[in-house]
């Protein structure tokens, strides 16, 4: 009876002890999320700011944001639209990355110079989506 008592123990020893280790490992671990945005509309932008600051709460250090914008969505990023551009420029010194299509800006008739500075532009948006996906980052979308 003592014997079996005393297995108890190591079992739940051994369980707790693995399950924390596994907690750690998590914690320690580069997150790679890209995100993506295709609305013009103030609640959906507000919406993906704020689960960008989320996951920079929760994770700091740990993880690498990219939001990449297309067709309406452009409008988080041009200067005479948005309601953002502060909270964008913490976040960008926070160290997500920002992204536009060259596609839409085109199709939208925009140019850099419309744009909140420092928004990286890319050939394709849906592009970059899918070849960070394929390099392992984690798609995510409001």
């Amino acid at each position: 009876m003592k014997a079996i008592h005393t297995l108890r123990f190591a079992i739940i020893g051994l369980l707790m002890f693995g399950t924390q280790v596994e907690v750690q490992a998590q914690e320690n671990t580069q997150h790679y999320v890209i995100m993506q945005l295709d609305s013009d509309r103030t609640q959906d932008q507000k919406a993906t700011l704020s689960r960008i600051e989320a996951l920079k709460a929760g994770w700091g250090e740990d993880v690498k944001i990219r939001l990449v914008v297309h067709g309406e969505g452009i409008a988080l990023y041009e200067m005479a639209k948005t309601k953002h551009e502060a909270q964008i420029k913490e976040l960008m010194e926070d160290g997500v990355q920002f992204v536009v299509c060259r596609k839409s800006m085109l199709n939208q008739e925009l140019v850099p110079a419309d744009l909140i500075g420092g928004v990286e532009m890319v050939q394709m948006g849906v592009k970059e989506i899918i070849v960070k996906q394929e390099g392992g980052w984690t798609y995510f979308r409001n």
